[in-house]
């Protein structure tokens, strides 16, 4: 007695199951992707950046530089307060990342000088 021969799915069933393995597939990687931007943009330097200047330390560091620039703006020397100054980033966020949190890099100018100097390298005038 012989053993029957095997029977193969048909190649329509194959094909419709590759499909549909193919398109899970994709589905996945596109959920990856999204995954990996989310935590490219929670560790970018500008969310650091972010998150440090929300907690007490960089709200500390900010009330202390005020303080150390007599009260003005590092660059034209207006008197600002502390509300509504910006911190600015001597170095460039966008050319130097290293330095998002870096204090050292840090100062405070008025809305005006920091919109007018942008992401421009800048000599530390305070």
């Amino acid at each position: 007695m012989s053993t029957p021969p095997h029977s193969f799915p048909d190649f329509s069933d194959l094909a419709r199951s590759l499909i549909l393995l193919k398109n899970k597939l994709d589905q996945r990687t596109k959920d990856f992707e999204k995954d990996v931007q989310e935590i490219r943009q929670y560790y970018s330097p500008r969310a650091k950046f972010e998150r440090w200047k929300a907690t007490e330390d960089g709200k500390m560091w900010k009330e202390k530089q005020h303080k150390r620039q007599r009260g003005c703006c590092a660059s034209c020397s207006f008197v600002i307060q502390v509300k509504g100054s910006h911190i600015d980033h001597v170095q460039p966020l966008s050319k130097f990342p290293e330095l998002a949190t870096c204090v050292k890099n840090l100062r405070l100018l008025c809305p005006d000088c920091n919109t007018r100097k942008g992401s421009n390298d800048c000599k530390r005038t305070a």
